[in-house]
């Protein structure tokens, strides 16, 4: 028995003298940068590697110890450990959290794993390199600038398609970030409709444009004109939200007498305040438009 305990011993040794480091991790990506404001948090996966290894099963886990810079370790958190089995190789998530009320500036470290549950020496690696980048907290909300739409007032004209332009600006307040901005189309008879929010394209300004196409007609019977509601929705990255609409109506006196330019000038506030300031009553408005055509 005693001869049997030496061989085993020195089978051990033997082994720990042809790896004498042990296993080494390495990881995946090797650094790690994110912008948050105070409150937001950040989720990432590193993969993890060790080489050499000889037992079974090794445990880590990211949420481990930060060295060097100013990073805290407190901001750091995932599962208390994962599984590295032959051939040593393993996704562990690792989520950074910016408590409320940290002030802005810079923050980084050298991130090295917890390791748990080994049978063999581990060798830590370089770590990961994590920049945690605090912006100013966002407060407020976004906000629209000259908005305009032409044509918002349409003549009914048999099924034909017309063009609707939206145009403007859109902006945040400083510490902020624009996260998205869409629009929705309603058509009160249900017949157009964008099937929920369409996402629209903003310039490095913040100016875009919004084209949709609505059908120049109504219902014989309906007095008021057939109404589309477009609306248009700005969020920012944390989560606050401003919407402006817009109403174009299918008139439902379909005479016409005005141009496709004189509906769209009318959108923009200048025609309306010109037919206001002419004539004494609808036929005289009538009149002139019609005179201005010809």
């Amino acid at each position: 028995m005693k001869r049997i305990f030496i061989v085993f011993m020195v089978l051990l040794l033997a082994g720990l003298a042809s790896n004498v480091y042990g296993a080494e991790l390495s990881y995946d990506p090797g650094s790690i940068s994110v912008e948050l404001a105070p409150g937001q948090s950040a989720d990432k996966t590193v993969t993890v590697k060790a080489a050499n290894m000889s037992s079974m099963m090794i445990f880590v886990g990211m949420a481990g110890n930060v060295s060097g810079g100013n990073l805290p370790a407190k901001w750091l958190g995932g599962p208390p450990s994962v599984l590295l089995s032959d051939p040593g190789t393993s996704d562990a998530p690792l989520s950074i959290t910016v408590p409320e009320g940290t002030e802005a500036g810079t923050y980084y470290g050298i991130v090295l794993p917890l390791v748990q549950g080994s049978m063999e020496p581990v060798e830590l690696g370089d770590g990961i390199y994590v920049s945690v980048e605090v912006r100013q907290a966002c407060s407020g909300t976004p906000e629209f600038s000259n908005m305009k739409i032409g044509p918002d007032d349409i003549s009914a004209r048999r099924n034909k398609q017309v063009e609707v332009v939206i145009t403007g600006s859109v902006s945040v307040p400083e510490g902020c970030e624009l996260s998205g901005l869409t629009y929705t189309l309603e058509d009160e008879y249900g017949e157009l409709g964008t099937g929920g929010p369409k996402d629209v394209e903003v310039s490095g300004g913040g100016t875009f444009t919004i084209n949709e196409t609505v059908n120049a007609s109504r219902k014989g019977d309906d007095k008021d004109g057939r109404t589309y509601t477009i609306t248009v929705s700005a969020t920012d990255a944390m989560g606050n939200e401003v919407s402006e609409g817009f109403v174009v109506t299918v008139s439902h006196d379909n005479r016409g007498g005005n141009s496709g330019d004189a509906r769209e000038n009318r959108g923009n506030g200048k025609a309306k305040g010109a037919d206001k300031g002419q004539g004494n009553g609808p036929d005289s408005n009538n009149g002139k438009a019609k005179g201005k055509d010809k």
